[in-house]
């Protein structure tokens, strides 16, 4: 029977492929961790390697660690005062809910996300965050704006226009295609929505910048927001608001 291949998932080192390829002669460490949390299991080609990458591992960890807590818990981490909670921590958090917001269950999940009074942090976080903390709310609202004239409400009433519009100004080009697809779900047939963005300076944002986006874009499944991809993002905020 082939012994199986280990790969280092820091340098990239491969222990057996094929039986031509010589085998290497190390100790193979494991990550007891990821065993631990059952998470896919983790090889590393020395020790060395373990220790030089165990900074981006332990991320990996905390994130899952926090996915597996629950939507509620997620939720707790968002909204707690900055003290509370690392600022790693809520990016954790954020990241967590932006997979499950996006994911197979989708449509669950946003409905736990709601119901669990995530919009008001999401709503928050947008508006003090971090340059990361801000592309994942923002993705969060994107999802759960999709389609459903309630969150829409409840994501305006929350105060979520004025820094949606503030990060279309200055957030990242990702965090800018997101803000834009955002506000054109909350000013389709929202005559007091689109006021407020008259107000705020941005009376084209719907019918322009989100509208441009879109006409390229195709629908994902029914109740599944797709979100528009980083690499599809330019400069000045274009991509696909779908």
């Amino acid at each position: 029977m082939a012994e199986p291949s280990l790969l280092c998932v820091n340098c990239g080192l491969v222990s057996v492929v094929h039986a031509h390829v010589v085998r290497t002669e190390r100790t193979w460490y494991g990550c007891v961790r990821c065993a631990e949390l059952k998470l896919p299991a983790t090889y590393y080609c020395g020790e060395a390697c373990q220790k030089a990458h165990w900074p981006q591992h332990k991320e990996f960890h905390e994130q899952m660690k926090l996915l597996m807590s629950g939507i509620p818990s997620l939720i707790e981490v968002t909204s707690s005062p900055r003290w509370e909670w690392s600022v790693k921590a809520k990016e954790h958090a954020l990241g967590a809910l932006r997979l499950l917001a996006a994911g197979t269950r989708a449509r669950e999940n946003k409905v736990a996300i709601v119901a669990a009074g995530g919009i008001v942090p999401l709503v928050e976080q947008v508006r003090i965050g971090t340059a990361v903390a801000k592309e994942w709310a923002a993705t969060v609202l994107h999802c759960l704006a999709h389609e459903n004239a309630d969150n829409n409400e409840s994501i305006a009433v929350a105060g979520a226009i004025v820094p949606l519009i503030e990060l279309m100004r200055s957030g990242t080009a990702y965090a800018k295609v997101l803000a834009a697809c955002v506000l054109q779900a909350l000013t389709e047939e929202n005559d007091d929505n689109t006021e407020l963005l008259v107000v705020g300076g941005l009376p084209t944002v719907s019918h322009h910048a989100a509208q441009s986006v879109s006409r390229r874009g195709q629908r994902g499944p029914p109740g599944v927001r797709s979100v528009p991809r980083r690499d599809q993002a330019d400069d000045s905020g274009s991509s696909q608001c779908r």
